[in-house]
Formats: C-alpha cells, structure tokens, sequence
C-alpha cells in the first residue's frame, strides 16, 4: 500500500473519530497506528467531567484497560490528549489563575479508548486490522491503494498565508521578557506564536503530505474527536513509562539542518545562549521528574546530542527516572505538566508570564497526546509542538521558542520562520 497518512480521511468520514499515530516499538520498528475511538470524553472547566478529577479518571481508565488485557492488540488501549490550559487547573489553588485573556475557551482535554485499529509496519510496509471494524478499516486501506488522493507538485507551496510572523508585536513581546529577567523573576521563557494559512489541498491531503516530509520524526499524528482537529509531526516526547521507568527529552537550541560539515552542531554546542539554556532546561526535567522517582534514581543520557528533523537540527538530552511501584497513569501524565521545555524556568513563574506575553490561551499547541498500552503497561506519548489545529477551512499553526536575556529578535523570529518552514 501507500502513505498510510493518506487514509485519514477516510476514517475520518466514515467513523468520525479517529487517531493517526506513528510511534516506535521496543523493537525499533516504526509503526503507523490508524484507531477508531470508542467513549470519548472532554473535560472542561466546568463540565461534568472537570480537572479536579482528572487523575482519578486517568486511573481509572488504566485499570479498566488492565482488566480487559488479552484482546487485539491496541484494542482496547487508552487515548489521552491533554491542552496545554490545563495547566492552570493543575496549579496549586494558592498561586495566581489564569490571566483573563489566557483562558481557555475549548475542551481542557480528551480521553478515548481504541474501539479498532489498522497498523502499518514501515518495514514490511503491510497493515493488520483488528477490533469489530475490522472488515470495514480493511476496505478503506484497499481503497486508500487504489487512489491516494491529491498530492501537491513536488516544491509547490503548501499553504497561503492570511497571517504571518508579525515582528513589531514579537519585538514588544521579548522585551517585555527581558522586564522579567532583569527583575530575577524569570531566566527564560518560551514565547509561541500562532499563524493562520488556508491548505491549497483538503486539510487531509495537507497533514499526509507534512507527515511525509517529517519522516525523521518520531511521531507523527491526526487527532479528531469530539470536536476537537489537530495534527503535527515531531520527536519530543511528553513521557515515555516502560518497565517501572519514566523517560522524557529536552530539546533547545535551534539550528538549520546541519549540511554535513558539523557546523550547526559547533554553533548550537559552543553558543553560550544555546548552551546555558538547553542546560537549565535539563536541570528543570530533572526536578519534575524526581518528583515522581524514588530518591536518587533519576539520571540523564545523551546529553547535547544533535538531532536533525526536518530542516532543523536541534541539541537533545534525556532525563530518566525509576517511579514508586504502583504509581499510576494521572500522576505519570500529569505529574510533570506542563513541560518546563514549553514554558520556561523557573516554571510556575514561567508559566504567569508566558500568559501575559501571548495574551491568549494555546489550546492542545504544547500539550500532550498518546497512549496507554494496556497490553504491556506502558505510556508512549509526545509534546504537541509545530502543531496546526483545523478551524473551518483555515489550519492555525503554533510553534515557539525559548528566550533568554541574551536573544534578539531577528534571531528568534528566524528560528521560528525555519521551524514553520515545513509547513508550508
């Protein structure tokens, strides 16, 4: 068959809700997961189903995954998407809410289980289908075969712009920041900005397409649910639980792909912006994820090690840690969200003044989104970042960076220009 993101669609249309997901297994197998959603639930401020209870519910849906093991595999299986305003739900009650213009007026997130699935395996590049619509996701891949649905000419654009980086606004943004850090009460802040562009393809024609180009990523993934339309492409974890252990990864400092001479690699490692702050990113993973580790188990591995994805090379580190037995799926997810990477240092303050900066609340853009596999206990999830969420005709594309004192407008604005240059 061919790009199973081309098949998304037709899920779509048929089943409504639907999960597309590229993960990695343990046997370095990259898979494309297509699910059909059963039980999908929103939480919202003020909903039936609210924050405050979000942990247990999270629980609760592990052990009912657990008790139902033995089945198809992924059947069954927890979805969970989390918005990045959730945040302010999460905080302690004594700390400041969120600003008026941050809050946030959609679903704080989503929980599903996997009622169907169709799984592609890239390296025998066949698909299994499982669950009771098993016959019918078959025909929509033998269909999807047959024709895969317009593809856009080879360096064509994408998109048209109806918005784009607006740098007097970025400009004010930084050096409000640098108020903050001179004062002491931030020493970095990540700043998101939101763009608005109309696909000259369907907008599933469009995510297959960014899928596509962003195959050294790790993750690549659809989401419609309840209402709720977004999709992305990266290789930042959220947290990774396997074996008693949770994983996470920093990523700072940004460069262009490196042409194959290790330049970009030497910059980003001997820059001391770069350095200094991909460093106190990893020191804040590490205190997140000691709050849930048992005492002086937690380490890290590969540190500064460069990763190239799409046009971009980034430095990387991994923060790892043993959790208590019995820690449960809400404090796993929720425990470390959200990631300092998306806000900033210290992040309790980070997070009050990245709300004043953006003055407006980000959505599922620098949230979460994955699975609980039932099957094997484990949690394989991403950050939601260089995301665009559907509204109507119009796709809103989301990515950020850190800032620091020592950053410069033309830089960020060029690191955020390269960032979104994929999708367009």
């Amino acid at each position: 068959m061919g790009s199973p993101y081309r098949l998304v669609g037709p899920l779509e249309q048929r089943f409504g809700d639907v999960l597309c997901y590229r993960l990695s297994g343990a046997d370095g197998r990259r898979r494309v997961l297509l699910a059909v959603l059963d039980a999908v639930r929103t939480v919202h401020e003020d909903g039936p189903l609210t924050p405050d209870g979000l942990a247990d519910v999270l629980d609760e849906e592990q052990r009912r995954a657990d008790a139902a093991v033995g089945g198809p595999p992924f059947v069954g299986d927890v979805v969970f998407a989390l918005a990045h305003d959730l945040q302010w739900s999460l905080r302690p009650p004594e700390l400041p809410t969120a600003p008026r213009a941050a809050r946030p007026h959609g679903p704080l997130a989503v929980l599903a289980r996997i009622g169907s699935a169709a799984v592609y395996d890239e390296t025998e590049r066949t698909v299994r289908t499982y669950g009771r619509h098993a016959d019918e996701l078959a025909a929509v891949v033998r269909a999807g075969a047959r024709d895969p649905g317009p593809q856009p000419p080879p360096g064509a654009p994408l998109t048209r712009p109806l918005t784009w980086l607006d740098a007097e606004r970025y400009e004010r943004q930084l050096a409000l920041a640098k108020r903050y850090f001179d004062k002491g009460d931030v020493y970095q802040a990540v700043v998101s900005v939101q763009v608005r562009v109309r696909p000259h393809a369907p907008v599933h024609a469009y995510f297959a397409t960014i899928a596509e180009r962003y195959d050294s990523a790790t993750y690549a993934y659809w989401l419609s649910a309840a209402g709720t339309r977004f999709f992305g492409a990266c290789s930042l974890p959220h947290v990774m639980v396997a074996d008693g252990r949770i994983r996470t990864r920093v990523f700072a400092g940004t460069a262009p792909a490196d042409d194959g001479t290790g330049s970009a690699i030497r910059r980003l490692r001997e820059d001391p912006k770069y350095f200094s702050e991909h460093v106190m990113l990893v020191d804040l993973e590490r205190n997140d994820i000691g709050s849930l580790a048992l005492p002086g188990r937690v380490r890290t591995e590969r540190l500064l090690e460069p990763l190239v994805i799409g046009p971009t090379t980034y430095l990387a580190t991994d923060v790892l840690g043993e959790l208590p037995p019995g820690t449960g799926l809400g404090a796993a997810l929720l425990g470390t969200f959200p990631r300092g990477v998306v806000v900033g240092a210290p992040k309790l303050r980070a997070q009050e003044v990245v709300a004043e900066l953006e003055e407006r609340p980000r959505g599922f853009y620098s949230g979460a989104l994955g699975i609980y596999r039932a099957g094997t206990r484990s949690v394989v999830s991403n950050t939601i970042v260089t995301c665009g969420e559907i509204e109507g005709d119009d796709v809103v594309l989301s990515c950020g960076g850190g800032v620091t004192n020592e950053s410069t407008a033309a830089q960020e604005l060029s690191e955020l220009a390269l960032k979104l240059a994929y999708l367009r």
